[in-house]
């Protein structure tokens, strides 16, 4: 079972995406939790039905600090849980990890995962009026982190830095680099491609991506 709050074109939810495909060609059986929200960012949802896995929406579970909806939201992952079952419960980002380790291990799932997917710290940056939640969240995870087996963090940084910052034991967590799927970058017809960008096809070219 992955747990996350929402699915938007974000970098958290593409690699749940990217889990939920990889899983499913190992023959995996597989649950998504998500809540309700949309955003901006566009949603991931088409792409998650095409895997024809269940999902369970929960509309408690957002992405902000909203107590009395967090209590709402950690009882209905514990009556989902209990539906369900896992063997694992995966619990992804910040919100959907704490509430979904605390939910997991309250239900008695035998192996909890926790990916923050990004730091938690309030020295981290972010709006000013989101101080105040990004606090709330850094001393519920000092106290739900003890709720999973492992947590995840996608480099080595963010791992220490969360051990600087007395979020968890050096013990307690491992660096698992984000994967990226490399079929989607495999080279097609260059000579057409030099055609349209009027670029001779002889010539050498360096390709540059950022953002700015």
């Amino acid at each position: 079972m992955h747990v996350v709050t929402r699915m938007v074109r974000g970098k958290a939810q593409r690699i749940v995406l990217s889990l939920l495909r990889g899983l499913k060609r190992e023959g995996v059986d597989l649950t998504l939790v998500a809540g309700a929200q949309t955003g901006e960012e566009g949603s991931l949802w088409r792409e998650v039905d095409e895997l024809e896995i269940p999902t369970v929406c929960l509309p408690s579970l957002v992405s902000r600090v909203a107590p009395m909806r967090d209590y709402r939201a950690l009882r209905d992952l514990r009556r989902t849980i209990a539906v369900h079952r896992p063997h694992v419960l995966h619990a992804h980002t910040s919100k959907a990890g704490l509430l979904g380790c605390m939910a997991a291990r309250r239900e008695r799932v035998p192996a909890v995962v926790f990916a923050p997917h990004g730091p938690l710290f309030p020295e981290g940056g972010g709006r000013p009026g989101r101080r105040l939640g990004r606090r709330l969240l850094v001393a519920a995870c000092r106290r739900n982190v003890k709720y999973a087996d492992v947590v995840v963090a996608p480099n080595e940084s963010e791992r220490l830095e969360g051990v600087r910052c007395g979020l968890w034991e050096e013990s307690d967590a491992v660096t698992v680099p984000d994967g990226v799927d490399t079929a989607r970058f495999q080279p097609r017809d260059g000579a057409e491609a030099r055609r349209r960008l009027r670029l001779s096809q002889e010539a050498h070219v360096v390709g540059t991506v950022g953002r700015l």
